[in-house]
């Protein structure tokens, strides 16, 4: 079960990283630089300055290492379901306890940080950069890739530097485990309930769970994002409390709408693949055994 859900978590991840990693990047520059006027001016200057590519920036690690974040979370997420109920089979298709759900989130949800956090620092500092205009003055790039940018982040700050804003990124991700897979199941039962048919029901189902758990998360991810892209940003906590004294609650909301498209986009796409690879590879592991 774990080895079914670690390969169609890996397929999924990667499917749902194409989707909505453009929206990605729209987020994090809403949200850590000056000079956009909302999501549509952001796409629209990012395009017209950098092409269709610099909504793609930052994306190649992300890429590469996606299977290995989402086959972390599903695998973690099926064990402990397995160690829940240790001798029974196809686990997954039992009507379960919302408590049992979300423990197995819980789970999955921590295996993925040690590949995560990494993951999100170099991403985040890439798409942050831009020759965008702030305060009427262009920014160069400093980072050509994200080795280039890895390798810079331990000259400089060792490797400790990698796992900078660790603790916002694990608050971030407890907070939304409580939201992500429990929410998707309430959601995919609901629809199927109503006659919705399945791979319709997946999609829907992911994508409301996506917007649920990034707009929660969102405050989360506002302070998280400035913690890696400015320098001088260290502790989360106080940070928190200067934008919320300086400019305002509606500041830890800013890129809203841009992260709700790409919650929605990503996690369609990522939970109907993965329930269709999972299916897909459940089958093949029953038609072996018949042989």
């Amino acid at each position: 079960m774990a080895a079914t859900d670690f390969v169609a978590g890996w397929v999924s991840g990667g499917v749902g990283l194409l989707a909505g990693h453009p929206f990605d990047t729209v987020k994090t520059r809403l949200q850590t630089v000056a000079g956009y006027n909302g999501m549509f001016d952001c796409i629209s200057k990012t395009v017209k300055q950098e092409s269709i590519a610099g909504l793609y920036r930052g994306m190649f690690l992300p890429f590469v290492s996606a299977g290995a974040v989402n086959s972390l979370l599903f695998a973690g997420y099926g064990l402990t379901l397995k160690l829940l109920h240790p001798n029974e089979a196809n686990v997954r298709s039992k009507d379960l306890p919302m408590s049992e759900i979300m423990l197995a989130s819980f789970c999955g949800t921590m295996c993925q940080l040690p590949v995560m956090v990494p993951v999100e620092a170099i991403k985040t500092k890439l798409q942050a950069q831009n020759d965008a205009i702030k305060s009427g003055i262009k920014r160069k790039v400093s980072f050509e890739g994200p080795w280039q940018c890895a390798r810079h982040v331990m000259k400089t700050e060792g490797f400790r530097g990698l796992y900078r804003g660790a603790n916002m990124v694990t608050v971030r991700e407890a907070v939304s485990s409580f939201f992500y897979i429990p929410l998707y199941e309430v959601c995919l039962k609901l629809l199927k309930d109503n006659s919705v048919n399945e791979t319709m029901s997946q999609f829907l189902a992911g994508g409301t769970a996506g917007v649920a758990c990034w707009i929660t998360v969102c405050p989360l991810e506002v302070v998280k994002n400035r913690v890696l892209v400015h320098a001088g940003n260290k502790n989360g906590r106080e940070l928190f409390r200067k934008v919320y004294r300086e400019e305002g609650v509606r500041t830890f909301f800013r890129g809203g709408l841009a992260l709700s498209v790409y919650g929605f986009l990503t996690n369609a796409a990522l939970f109907m693949v993965y329930e269709k690879c999972y299916a897909f590879l459940e089958n093949l592991d029953v038609n072996k055994r018949k042989l």
